[in-house]
């Protein structure tokens, strides 16, 4: 049963860690996002032209793009928040299946040190019995 027990928290951790890897990526994705969009406002901000219309266009352009980015940003602190949830999550359990895996080696220790005064005890009985066959009975 308490092997069961293990096994089930062992996958659990398991699965955190799945999670957790897949939280990294999304973050991963929301900081590569933020970046192109970083890099495609300052592009926007660098063309040169005479046009009103080009200048209004741009303009309004870059507004929906400070959007975007602000949006990108909020997306990349919730990834991060979620990261850091997962982590802790992670270590909480790593510390659970640690703690039951030295709650079953001293299981393991205890149920050799039994056999080992079992046997030592057998024998014992063992050589007592052959020593009082030898001295024979009465002496």
């Amino acid at each position: 049963m308490f092997e069961r027990f293990l096994a089930r928290q062992q996958a659990l951790l398991d699965e955190l860690g799945q999670q957790k890897n897949h939280s990294r990526q999304q973050l991963e994705q929301h900081r590569q996002r933020f970046e192109i969009l970083c890099e495609f406002d300052q592009s926007l901000g660098q063309v040169q032209s005479h046009s009103a219309l080009f200048h209004q266009n741009r303009l309004a352009l870059r507004g929906q793009l400070g959007e975007l980015l602000a949006s990108q940003r909020q997306e990349m602190e919730l990834a991060q928040l979620d990261l850091n949830y997962q982590q802790q999550m992670l270590l909480r359990q790593f510390g659970k299946v640690k703690g039951l895996e030295g709650v079953q080696q001293k299981k393991d220790k205890e149920v050799i040190r039994q056999n080992e005064r079992r046997e030592q005890q057998q024998l014992d009985e063992w050589i007592s019995a052959r020593g009082r066959s030898q001295r024979g009975p009465g002496r």
